[in-house]
């Protein structure tokens, strides 16, 4: 299911790093699609408001996706 979705996986938080640093200096994935995990309420409210300001679609994940 990632694949098919073009999601970027890593296995290991330094890995998770150094990707977020490589997509700051060449740019992300074309798109405007975003998955966030947030572990509160608040923060996934805070990127939820900024996506819709950036004009991004954050709309979840839907049932058949799953």
């Amino acid at each position: 299911m990632f694949d098919q979705l073009g999601v970027a996986r890593v296995e290991a938080p330094e890995i998770l790093l150094e990707t977020l640093k490589f997509m700051a200096i060449s740019g992300a994935p074309g798109g405007n699609r975003i998955a966030a995990f947030s572990c509160s309420g608040g923060d996934a409210l805070m990127v939820a408001d900024y996506c819709a300001r950036k004009m991004v679609n954050c709309d979840g994940c839907r049932p058949q996706r799953i």
